[in-house]
């Protein structure tokens, strides 16, 4: 079985090509700048008006370039959906300045030709115009900016744009990019054909009826009614509408040129593997099945996968990440209780507040009020745990946890420490698989 990992953070995005018939430690490995990290440095090069189209995607510091575009007197039209990245209430996205516009808005007249059946993930450079050409005549789609584009010209080549946005650089929100990672792996000579995507993003949820915050661990409370194993948090097909970043992605999948469901596409996989001729070879293939995880608990899916903690039973897992951080209690393998913070509520350079969180985790009188009242996202607590035998750190910010004194260890799950994401979802895979065949063996 041959999977592709991908872990999108708010820094980097960690990718693992894994192939069960190889070494885990074996895997090819991938640690890029993140999508949100990649936007904001685009429109950190724009200076002139700037259109946005696209998907939802993790925000990250787009908010304050883009406000920072606005103060230096330029406009910035965005569509509804990927306005949703800065924030849900599209009525505080126009109070920055922002101009909601409709989807297609950039390509006059598109609504009523024949190209309104494109997908909205799809490209969205007009379909009648040549890439090579569009991109050489107006280089500013599709994220290449060039404020210097002459509109005359430019209505010219391309008689679909509304003359409203002739002036505009244009740029797509997108989280996942199958195309520009397939050209990654493609310069490296690899042959790889996989069977799964996993891919893992946080998110929060969206209610119009609450907070952020409240709704994430609402969700949280509902799915963790008994302890369980975090993999049991991996979604394969069945994500809720309310997680629209992980909703999102997986339009994003299906909609990648022409992906099929892998079961249909079964046999062909197999002889992709077996017999891939020059054409095919080094490009990410249509067809495979996903899964889509939070990365907050694959994150932690990963960690307890670590070989060298196998004789722990009694520990806790935390992720320290950049923006935010969970910690779990961990006992025969199953979740007993966690509780999300921002990190940077936690760093208070002597290690006290991560300490009484953590030991009050593992006895269990961490209450929810008591993170949630320091700005944190909340606590939800099932179990204590019988004794702490370890702290399980990971996380691009495990340095902090240097400040107390706790036993712990860095958790490097296939010998790397950024990898412990890819490898909770591979794990999760993995989780899903076993449970399936007991549950046909049942049958």
């Amino acid at each position: 079985m041959k999977i592709l990992a991908i872990d999108i953070g708010a820094g980097t995005q960690d990718i693992l090509l894994y192939n069960s018939k190889e070494n885990l430690e074996n895997s090819i490995k991938l640690v890029l700048p993140s999508p949100s990290v990649q936007t904001v440095e685009r429109i950190k090069r724009i200076k002139n008006d700037l259109y946005i189209d696209g998907e939802i995607m993790g925000g990250g510091k787009i908010k304050r370039e883009i406000v920072n575009l606005l103060n230096e007197g330029y406009k910035v039209a965005i569509e509804k959906t990927p306005a949703k990245t800065i924030r849900d209430d599209l009525s505080q996205v126009e109070s920055l300045g922002v101009e909601i516009v409709e989807d297609y808005s950039y390509e006059k007249n598109l609504k009523n030709s024949s190209t309104t059946n494109i997908k909205k993930n799809n490209s969205k450079t007009t379909p009648k115009i040549s890439p090579k050409i569009d991109s050489k005549i107006n280089p500013k789609i599709d994220s290449k900016i060039n404020p210097k584009i002459d509109p005359k010209i430019n209505s010219e080549i391309n008689p679909q744009i509304d003359p409203k946005f002739l002036k505009y650089s244009k740029l797509s929100f997108k989280d996942l990019d199958l195309d520009e990672l397939s050209k990654t792996i493609s310069k490296y000579e690899l042959n790889y054909f996989f069977d799964y995507l996993a891919v893992a993003v946080q998110d929060h949820g969206y209610s119009p009826k609450m907070g952020d915050r409240d709704f994430r661990f609402e969700k949280i409370r509902e799915k963790l009614k008994e302890p369980m194993a975090p993999e049991e948090f991996a979604y394969i097909n069945n994500i809720p509408e309310y997680f629209t970043r992980m909703k999102a992605i997986e339009s994003n999948i299906k909609n990648y040129e022409n992906y099929e469901n892998y079961e249909k596409n079964k046999e062909e996989n197999n002889r992709n593997n077996e017999n891939e001729n020059e054409n095919s070879k080094n490009q990410i293939n249509k067809k495979f099945k996903s899964i889509i995880m939070d990365s907050k608990f694959a994150s932690i899916a990963g960690a307890i996968h670590d070989e060298k903690i196998n004789n722990l039973n009694s520990f806790v897992v935390i992720d320290i990440g950049n923006g935010h951080t969970m910690a779990t209690s961990i006992e025969n393998g199953l979740i007993q209780g966690l509780f999300e913070h921002h990190t940077t509520n936690l760093d208070d350079k002597t290690g006290e507040t991560i300490t009484n969180l953590i030991n009050k985790l593992v006895d269990g009188s961490l209450t929810h009020e008591e993170v949630h009242g320091n700005y944190g996202h909340g606590t939800h607590i099932l179990n204590p745990i019988s004794k702490l035998e370890k702290v399980v750190v990971t996380g691009p910010r495990r340095g902090i946890i240097k400040n107390t004194d706790f036993d712990y260890y860095n958790a490097t799950p296939g010998g790397d420490v950024m990898m412990t994401g890819p490898v909770g979802l591979i794990k999760s895979i993995e989780h899903h698989l076993k449970k399936e065949k007991k549950k046909i063996e049942k049958e």
